[in-house]
């Protein structure tokens, strides 16, 4: 074993774009990281080619080999102890001791960046799409280890920089504020300390779909784009609220429970009817005893659990107006109703919650509340959608404090200096009258009663897009406009 680490920590590996970090020399104690931790060379740390199962009783759940978990082992890495650490699954060994039956699985570790070496280049979005966000990061090494079955926590969703940055591609994009979600750019040699881009990767299990992080994944992901698409939604009617459906069963139940403890799920006894089609083209209606259960999301407690299981873009998307078409011909009414879009400066939000504390016991109560929130239900009984969702949302405008706080945008003016005993003159506003705010210029084109309509002229700042069109009330303008000429 000593000649084994020996010869590994000698090794240099050529390989293209590598970064070599000379702020720590690789020692025996580094290259050991941990008792149940040595390195192995790349070639090495790579699933078996064998599919191999194991169950796991703290999770209640099959993993495969190739599927990444959070491990509570805690290894020390360049002297830094791990509380919590990604992992992936390599290979499975079943063993007794003592007469008991005792089940290990093969390790490669994936440790937070914060206990590496600095990183060759910080991870920010991309230029064209600056508002990208990333979950936390994590560093593939080749620091591999057998550890005990029971350390696994849950599974976890890695995927790749590139993949999270094609959202309209993927929906990997929505990981963003999961808990078990993280990102990966960089795979890291413990024995040189050198830094490498990863190349391929496979966030699940390669050639096989019914691994148990997929089925997760491909969960909690269509909650979460369909709770966006109803934010998102046109309604004709200003209707506040938006239902959706899923095909589920038992297991994706269990797991959403698990997963959204505290929240208290509600069972309400009930019965089903569904029809049967029989001979002669008779439809029969079949009836059984049935047990829904209920998940009210509707406080900002809950709201707050829901974030780390589907992510933060669950709570705010664009209100479109119903279009607003006079009496043109087809092709113009159509091109009137689509221009008329233009003007959108309100949301659809689910914020302003009421604040309780979920530990506390509450007693079931129907979901014909107006009150903003998600409620959710699960009937198996139910056909063809047994996973079924309510939206409930509030109209706001997008310069209302909560939303602003919400999506972290400040809007404050900068500060303008006055000389002392100098009256501030007071400025009509007109139309083709320009003025600048928020590091943007801006020229009246509309006056209605109570609003301004402006078009953007020249921008710095990333909020406005140049010839686009921006709503302000008359208060807002006349302030602007009066902060502008007595700077």
């Amino acid at each position: 074993m000593l000649n084994l680490l020996q010869k590994t920590c000698t090794e240099v590996l050529t390989e293209p774009n590598v970064w070599c970090q000379t702020i720590i020399k690789p020692t025996m104690n580094m290259a050991i990281a941990a008792a149940n931790c040595v390195p192995m060379p790349w070639k090495s740390c790579i699933p078996a080619a064998a599919t191999d199962v194991v169950y796991v009783d703290g999770v209640g759940a099959t993993f495969m080999t190739g599927e990444h978990v959070i491990l509570t082992v805690s290894p020390v890495i360049n002297s830094r102890q791990q509380s919590q650490i990604v992992g992936q699954i390599l290979r499975v060994r079943r063993s007794h001791v003592k007469g008991r039956p005792k089940k290990e699985i093969q390790v490669l570790f994936y440790p937070e960046e914060s206990s590496l070496p600095t990183l060759p280049t910080r991870l920010s979005p991309p230029d064209s799409r600056e508002f990208v966000e990333y979950p936390a990061e994590v560093v593939r090494t080749n620091l591999v280890g057998w550890v005990d079955t029971g350390s696994i926590v849950s599974e976890a969703f890695v995927f790749l920089e590139s993949s999270i940055d094609s959202n309209f591609q993927s929906p990997f994009g929505v990981s963003v504020g999961m808990t078990n979600a993280f990102c990966l750019r960089y795979r890291w040699n413990s024995s040189t300390s050198c830094f490498s881009c990863v190349g391929a990767h496979h966030p699940f299990p390669k050639n096989n779909g019914t691994s148990y992080s997929q089925s997760r994944w491909r969960l909690v992901s269509d909650i979460s784009l369909h709770v966006q698409r109803s934010l998102w939604t046109v309604s004709l009617n200003q209707r506040n609220s938006k239902s959706f459906g899923l095909s589920a069963d038992d297991s994706d139940w269990a797991y959403l429970k698990t997963r959204l403890a505290p929240i208290k799920c509600h069972d309400r006894d009930g019965m089903a009817c569904s029809k049967m089609m029989r001979p002669r083209g008779t439809a029969e209606v079949t009836k059984s005893a049935s047990t829904t259960s209920r998940i009210h999301i509707d406080t900002f407690e809950k709201i707050e659990v829901l974030k780390t299981v589907c992510g933060n873009s669950i709570t705010i998307g664009p209100r479109l107006p119903p279009p607003k078409a006079p009496s043109l011909r087809g092709g113009a009414q159509v091109n009137h109703s689509f221009g008329s879009l233009r003007t959108v400066d309100f949301v659809n939000c689910i914020l302003d919650l009421p604040v309780a504390d979920i530990s506390t016991e509450e007693a079931y109560r129907p979901n014909t509340t107006e009150t903003p929130g998600i409620y959710l239900s699960f009937c198996l009984c139910r056909r063809p959608f047994q996973l079924q969702g309510i939206v409930r949302y509030k109209r706001r405008k997008v310069t209302y404090v909560s939303v602003l706080s919400e999506l972290d945008i400040s809007l404050e003016t900068p500060a303008t200096s006055h000389e002392v005993g100098v009256e501030e003159q007071q400025f009509d506003i007109e139309i083709g009258t320009q003025f600048q705010a928020f590091n943007a210029v801006f020229e009246v084109d509309e006056l209605e009663e109570n609003e301004v309509v402006c078009v953007v002229l020249e921008s710095e700042n990333t909020d406005f897009i140049v010839d686009s069109n921006r709503t302000f009330t008359r208060a807002e303008a006349n302030h602007h406009l009066n902060m502008y000429f007595n700077s």
